[in-house]
């Protein structure tokens, strides 16, 4: 990943993590349109898809995450992202097999304890 990119990825986060959420999605669709990289193109999906549901938008927001699973399968955060916005769209029936599917998969994190503690409201 060259520079510029990873300098619009942490100022797209940054933005995000501020509440500027159009500033930030304008950065997230730039870099998308610069990345060829399928990890980084998870990553950039990913902060993009969440910053669409922090907006309302969440069908799009929603496929945005997809996408970001599909780049990069292996990633606890965003699979964890993805079954929490099918919770917040009453989606149970699709949330409840990605959480168990992350405590199985990756035990020891931070994301598999969110995981055991939303998987308790459906005991």
């Amino acid at each position: 990943m060259d520079q510029e990119v990873r300098q619009k990825l942490d100022a797209a986060h940054e933005m995000q993590i501020n509440g500027h959420y159009p500033k930030a999605e304008r950065l997230y669709r730039e870099v998308l349109e610069q990345v060829d990289a399928p990890l980084v193109e998870a990553e950039t999906r990913h902060g993009l898809g969440c910053t669409l549901v922090f907006t309302g938008m969440f069908d799009e927001g929603l496929q945005e995450l997809l996408d970001a699973r599909e780049k990069d399968p292996d990633n606890a955060t965003i699979l964890l992202d993805v079954a929490k916005t099918h919770l917040m769209l009453g989606m149970y029936e699709e949330a409840q097999p990605e959480l168990a599917q992350i405590v199985e998969r990756f035990p020891d994190t931070p994301e598999a304890a969110e995981a055991k503690n939303q998987l308790s409201y459906f005991e």
